[in-house]
């Protein structure tokens, strides 16, 4: 055995040896390829970035990126009326806020039907000059097919659809949405907009269109204003409790202005100066939240509640100075007998305010029905809605 001993030494020495020595060779190589490979990473993290920033300028965070949409679309409306006043009413030309009443009469249970063409047009820009904010702006043409029915007085072909575009006229320019979003972070999921918000075209109204549905269910909101709103998702409120997060949950405030009630610059009203109230109608205001228990993506609930006050509505006034609600106060029949006492041939229009409002609306909507291979049921989008008003 001893014979063997330093032979054996000698031989299994040799062999770490070269064994060291290969190990060493594949950990260079290994690093050079590790080397490579960030190389390649890094440039293809330039070639996307650059991708990025010619297909979508947002990426940027200094460019305005635009989107358009354009609908033409056919309605036909079949409309059927309870009874009522029925009356032929044109304005007087030289006081434009009273009616001519012709032929007052008592009328039953009618059906009315019509056909609507119409073109709508949308151009929204959105910028985004840092990672916490974002603007976003609509502009939005939506008119009938063919020139306007509207009556012009002194100047009837001034915009009449033939010309209107070749012809020099005022600065108007219909603005659907403007407003800001700030994002407090990037993960923690609150987010403050103010301006003019996309109050219009919820869900399920949204379905007619192909729009993207906005925050307030069009059964019970659907019109447009400018107000503030903030909003926590799912992230924000699984800080709370862990389940929200899961669930999808999302809570929003909101508030905002629907009629401001002041005199404008270099007002003619002597009792009222410049940017003061105007006269005896109130500000009508609205406030309201919308609760998002759960949305996974597919099924989803949402509640909202809201308040609106000092609401304004079409308003009658005879010369006796008795108010008549869109000529709906009085049953038919009575309001046809006291009109024709008193002789009236003319009633004065005007906006007066009506009341407050509450409203509340629950829906549960599925973005496709089940889980399975049916093309049917996976495109098909199911609801119900359930609303309430005072």
């Amino acid at each position: 055995m001893k014979k063997f001993l330093i032979p054996s030494l000698v031989v299994a020495s040799l062999f770490a040896q070269t064994t060291n020595a290969d190990l060493q060779k594949q950990i260079n190589k290994l690093e050079q390829e590790l080397k490579t490979l960030q190389q390649q990473v890094k440039q293809n993290s330039q070639l996307t970035i650059q991708n990025m920033k010619k297909v979508n300028p947002l990426f940027t965070n200094s460019h305005l990126f635009f989107s358009l949409d354009l609908r033409s679309a056919y309605d036909y409306i079949r409309k059927e009326t309870t009874s009522g006043i029925g009356y032929d009413a044109i304005p007087e030309l030289t006081n434009p806020g009273t009616f001519d009443i012709k032929n007052i009469h008592p009328v039953g249970e009618e059906t009315h039907t019509g056909e609507v063409w119409s073109n709508r047009f949308i151009v929204t820009g959105v910028a985004r000059p840092s990672d916490n904010l974002k603007a976003t702006i609509k502009l939005e043409m939506n008119k009938v097919f063919g020139p306007s029915n509207i009556n012009q007085v002194n100047n009837p072909f001034q915009n009449f659809d033939w010309v209107n575009n070749e012809t020099a006229d005022d600065n108007t320019v219909r603005v659907k949405s403007a407003w800001f979003n700030y994002f407090f972070g990037p993960d923690n999921g609150l987010m403050f907009s103010i301006g003019r918000r996309p109050s219009t075209e919820g869900f399920p109204a949204n379905l007619k269109s192909e729009d993207n549905p906005n925050h307030p269910p069009a059964h019970i909101v659907n019109m447009e204003f400018d107000g503030i709103s903030a909003d926590a998702d799912s992230d924000a409120l699984s800080h709370i409790w862990s389940k929200f997060g899961d669930w999808g949950s999302e809570f929003l405030i909101c508030m905002g202005r629907g009629y401001s009630n002041t005199n404008g610059k270099w007002s003619l009203n002597n009792t009222e100066p410049d940017y003061t109230k105007a006269g005896d109608r109130a500000n009508a205001d609205f406030a309201g939240f919308m609760i998002t228990p759960y949305n996974d993506g597919q099924y989803s609930v949402r509640i909202l509640s809201m308040w609106a006050f000092n609401l304004v509505g079409f308003k009658m006034t005879d010369l006796n100075n008795t108010t008549y609600s869109m000529m709906h106060d009085l049953p038919a029949q009575t309001l046809y007998n006291n009109l024709g006492q008193m002789g009236m041939k003319s009633l004065n229009a005007d906006m007066k305010v009506l009341g407050n409002y509450y409203g509340a609306d629950l829906t549960l909507e599925a973005q496709g029905i089940g889980n399975t291979d049916n093309d049917f049921l996976n495109n098909t989008t199911a609801f119900i809605d359930f609303a309430i008003s005072q």
